[in-house]
């Protein structure tokens, strides 16, 4: 499948996603849309980036570790690692910060 087509379908994904207005919707949608495992996996993925920038760690400057981390929501270090880099800003666009800031002023107002 050629680049062009490839970046169509994710586009159109993208859209779907943006139209989803209510958790139930999305969770309706991501049900039909994804395995239990790709589910588990993204929702791990989310809750280590809540973990990472938890405001209780930041104010009492105690982090859990990778692999305590890891313990608590059920995946590996590596995993945790990869996450934190994406927050960091070593890799990635900026996508989980964008959306924690997001998550973070809608709990604010």
């Amino acid at each position: 499948m050629g680049k062009v087509k490839k970046a169509k379908q994710k586009k159109d994904l993208y859209r779907a996603i943006i139209a989803v207005e209510t958790e139930d919707e999305c969770n309706r949608f991501l049900w039909d849309l994804l395995t239990p495992s790709e589910l588990d996996s993204l929702s791990n993925r989310w809750q280590i980036a809540l973990s990472l920038d938890s405001e209780e760690a930041k104010k009492t400057g105690e982090r859990k570790t990778y692999k305590q981390i890891a313990a608590e929501i059920g995946t590996n270090p590596v995993t945790v690692g990869r996450v934190s880099e994406f927050l960091r800003g070593t890799r990635g666009k900026q996508g989980y910060r964008d959306i924690l800031n997001k998550v973070k002023e809608q709990l604010e107002s």
